[in-house]
């Protein structure tokens, strides 16, 4: 972050229709976004709009190995 005010990133984080899931996190990074995008070109918007904030590491899921369920229950 450019900044340690993270409010603003928050709030874009919540604007952005590509983010399906968002969490703060300890370590380097200060946050885990999962989004989702139809193109290249959509991506790189989103990552263009990112850099208002601070820098970034991508990561690209290659293959789903494991999704939880919700648990259900048996009656």
């Amino acid at each position: 972050m450019k900044t340690a005010n993270h409010e603003s990133f928050i709030r874009f984080i919540y604007e952005q229709k590509e983010v399906v899931e968002a969490h703060r996190v300890s370590g380097e990074g200060c946050y885990h976004l999962k989004i989702k995008v139809d193109s290249q070109e959509q991506l790189n918007v989103l990552l263009n709009k990112i850099l208002d904030y601070g820098n970034y590491t991508m990561y690209l899921s290659i293959q789903n190995i494991k999704k939880r369920n919700p648990l259900t229950t048996l009656f």
